[in-house]
């Protein structure tokens, strides 16, 4: 089972203070795979038609939270399975 939660939230201007504050996250979830010691988080923007994948983390967990998000984007993530020097595809 893959899950994922969006939260887009805005923070606008308070009194004489002019200026906003955005905040795009995704909450990512997936089951444990057999043999797996961590799990790469692979994602990439798409500009352009594009999209080349990078690694932005590495975890022991079974979730990930990414919030480093832009606005207007659209983004892939790909879970992969690291067991030693072994990845999956």
């Amino acid at each position: 089972m893959q899950d994922f939660t969006v939260t887009y939230s805005t923070l606008t201007a308070v009194g004489n203070n002019v200026g906003a504050t955005k905040t795009i996250s995704v909450h990512l979830v997936w089951q444990a795979v057999s043999g797996a010691t961590s799990y790469n988080i692979r994602r990439c923007t798409f500009m352009g038609g594009s999209c080349i994948p990078a690694t932005v983390a590495n975890t022991s967990n079974l979730y990930f939270d990414d919030s480093v998000l832009g606005d207007d984007s659209n983004y892939w993530y790909g879970i992969q399975a690291v067991n030693g020097a072994c990845v999956s595809q």
